[in-house]
């Protein structure tokens, strides 16, 4: 009996459920971080929706977003760069789908959960994607916000957003004369060596002056004049806080690593 309870003891102190510190860093044999992934969930509705925050290594300092799970090449690509330099990433689990489907007060709903950070652009959504809602579903579509943004770290100086587009759709051209967002932008720097689909969008002047000499197209958002659409660009540009986008094409893994790369190098 007395082996069997040290026998227990040993496996107990070796393994991780039991003898790992929670603040502890798994190191694989090649020398990257591990990420170790806690899951909370948010209730809309009849949607219970799984929200993972991955922290690798102990700092907080950088913190990488994800809220469309159907954009999974920017999800690889934050794994990739923070089993190098440590971080924290925090996506929404969706079944690789991009909109949340949920129904309250026996009304089913989309929303778009990049478009819940702002009233204006939570009913904007609402409307766009369902034609008619409650304003109880607007309502209980910002707790939601309220509760990813809870996720971020006080001591985050600049949110960094990691998106995914697709070939000839949205990209940097958008923003350029003729764009749908050409009144979004207060400045630009493009690079015609550059594809378009492959951009950096923030808040932030001095993060802009200091992007660039990254190589990649930069574009600095008019924090006044930019259309309220209820997106994490528009929330951190109203309360004047700092926030990026790093958006590629889907499936470009390598260049949004080395955007990535770039990104956190200029915020350490």
């Amino acid at each position: 009996m007395q082996r069997i309870c040290l026998s227990f003891l040993i496996w107990g102190l070796s393994s991780p459920l039991f003898g790992q510190p929670p603040d502890s860093v798994k190191v694989s044999v090649d020398g990257k971080m591990f990420g170790w992934e806690k899951t909370s969930y948010y209730q809309l509705g009849n949607k219970r929706i799984p929200v993972k925050t991955i922290e690798y290594g102990n700092s907080t300092a950088v913190v990488l977003l994800s809220v469309h799970d159907d954009e999974t090449t920017s999800v690889k690509a934050a794994e990739a760069v923070f089993e190098k330099t440590g971080g924290v990433l925090v996506r929404i689990s969706n079944n690789n789908t991009r909109l949340i489907n949920f129904t309250l007060n026996r009304r089913k709903y989309r929303v778009d959960p990049n478009r819940i950070f702002t009233r204006t652009g939570i009913r904007q959504n609402l409307r766009e994607l369902n034609g008619t809602y409650q304003e109880a579903a607007v309502i209980a579509v910002e707790k939601f916000g309220f509760y990813l943004l809870a996720k971020i770290p006080k001591n985050t100086a600049t949110l960094v957003a990691v998106h995914n587009n697709r070939n000839e759709g949205y990209s940097a051209q958008s923003y350029l004369r003729g764009g749908a967002y050409e009144n979004d932008i207060d400045d630009h720097h493009i690079h015609k060596s550059q594809d378009k689909d492959n951009f950096l969008l923030t808040t932030d002047k001095k993060l802009f002056k200091a992007l660039k000499s990254s190589g990649y197209n930069l574009l600095l958002q008019d924090n006044k004049e930019a259309k309220d659409d209820g997106s994490l660009s528009i929330y951190y540009g109203r309360k004047k806080k700092s926030y990026l986008n790093v958006e590629t094409e889907l499936g470009q893994l390598e260049e949004q690593v080395r955007m990535i790369s770039a990104v956190v190098e200029a915020l350490e």
